[in-house]
């Protein structure tokens, strides 16, 4: 198992912060299609009391000649937001965890993560997964508006 760090992990960006309003964070992975099932890779960075109330994930994944399934969560929880996808290439997969009424709040800083769970076949030259997410470190509960 190998962890690979998308764009908004690199050490010299923080994690994007607002008391008053939600963010939007959007991340991309590039690399080479050389992924192994139980990879990770880090797509965004949460502080201490985040909460994400919206998110989507996409991928050029059809460089494989099966199909990949993904999990979406996080480091302490691998599939808290989605448990088992398989993301059409060239679409937006919602992450359906977050419609439930109970918006997980971080008690530390963490990074929302993408794991490869089954490796589709043979892989092209390069993948490119992206994930968008609302953040929420307000307090306010989403359920209520």
């Amino acid at each position: 198992m190998a962890t690979y760090t998308a764009n908004r992990v690199a050490s010299t960006i923080p994690a994007k912060y607002s008391p008053t309003e939600p963010v939007f964070e959007f991340s991309q992975y590039s690399g080479s299609a050389t992924f192994s099932s139980g990879d990770v890779i880090q797509m965004l960075k949460v502080n201490a009391g985040a909460r994400l109330v919206y998110g989507h994930v996409s991928t050029n994944e059809d460089t494989y000649t099966t199909q990949t399934t993904y999990a979406i969560g996080d480091g302490v929880d691998t599939d808290r937001y989605f448990a088992s996808a398989t993301i059409v290439p060239s679409s937006i997969a919602r992450l359906p965890n977050l419609n439930t009424g109970n918006v997980y709040e971080y008690t530390a800083a963490d990074t929302i993560d993408v794991r490869i769970e089954n490796k589709g076949g043979t892989g092209g030259a390069t993948v490119l997964i992206s994930l968008g997410a609302l953040i929420d470190y307000t307090g306010d509960d989403p359920s209520s508006h």
